[in-house]
Formats: C-alpha cells, structure tokens, sequence
C-alpha cells in the first residue's frame, strides 16, 4: 500500500460525532413543546399534562383542581396580567423525611422529679425513656440527669466482661480503634 492511498483515505473518511441538539443531558427532553416569551425575557416552556400518578402525589389538598387551576393559569390567552403564573397555587411534593414534633420546655418541677426517677432507678428510667415521658432531646436529659455513679461502674464492668471474652482477632481490632481515636 502507497503512502498516498493512506492518506487520502483518512481525508475522505467520516467520522460520527453524536448531533449537537442531542446530548447525555438533552435525550430525554420533548422536542415539540410550546414556548411562550415573558415580559421580562425569559421563556416558559408548556408541556403536556402530568399523568394522573403525578397528581396523586399532592397532598393534603384537591389534587384534580389544583393541577387543573395550575394548568389553566399557564395557559389562559389573558396576557393582560403580568404575573399570570405567580398567582397560581404552589404545589410542593411530599415531605422526604417526617416532621420533628415539637419538644417541650421542663419546668423546674418536672427537672427535679426526672433527676429523682433517674437516681432511684437508672435501669428502667433511662436517657431515651425519660426524654419519650418528657417529649425533650436525650441530650437535655444527660444535661439535667447524668448516670449515677454506681450505674457508670456497672457499665464498665460489664464491658470490661464483654471485652475479656472476644477472641483475640477483635481485641486487637478495638484496641487499634482505640489508639486511633485518642489521636484525633
């Protein structure tokens, strides 16, 4: 083979190279969709309704007339009012991750009963059983009732306990978890 045979084969060859008005990013927006310009410039793109799942997820208020007055607010000819749009109802999605309720503030009565529940009985008036009678934070609670002190060496001991009986695998494993956590 020539060199010049090479060379006007990779000139006449054509490379594929993906369209511009498709992209990673682009492939799944709806090519015919109406545009409507703003006044102040910027471009509202109107696309089909949502399915009736989408307006299921409303909650808490009349999902068909709520996207209807949604849908009826984009698309009214009265161009007259400026802010067509904004006085649509917002609809927002449902909440990813449930309300904290609200906690309640201790009165001085209700600290000194929780520090003598906690002195008299460590083992069934824990931190997470006090804070659920209360409605407080845990960490309130240790604030105002810290573990009495013979319930603290029961505790250690018992780890104490727990630790002898690990194989000596783990032991090192913890030890090591240990030392690196006093070097932080």
């Amino acid at each position: 083979m020539s060199c010049a045979f090479l060379l006007r084969s990779l000139h006449t060859r054509t490379i594929n190279t993906p369209s511009p008005a498709r992209s990673f990013y682009t492939h799944r927006i709806e090519k015919p969709a109406n545009q409507l310009r703003l006044d102040d410039g910027s471009i509202l793109t109107l696309r089909k309704a949502p399915s009736p799942l989408a307006k299921n997820i409303v909650a808490g208020a009349d999902a068909d007339a709520t996207a209807s007055a949604v849908l009826d607010a984009l698309t009214s000819s009265n161009q007259s009012s400026k802010h067509t749009a904004a006085n649509a109802p917002i609809v927002l999605p449902p909440r990813l991750r449930r309300a904290y309720p609200q906690r309640s503030i201790l009165t001085e009565a209700q600290i000194h009963e929780c520090r003598q529940l906690r002195e008299s009985d460590p083992d069934t008036w824990t931190v997470s059983q006090l804070a659920k009678r209360y409605n407080t934070f845990p960490g309130f609670i240790l604030s105002i009732a810290p573990c009495p002190a013979e319930r603290k060496a029961f505790l250690r001991e018992q780890r104490e306990r727990e630790f002898e009986r690990l194989p000596i695998s783990k032991k090192v494993t913890a030890i090591d978890r240990m030392r690196r956590k006093m070097l932080w």
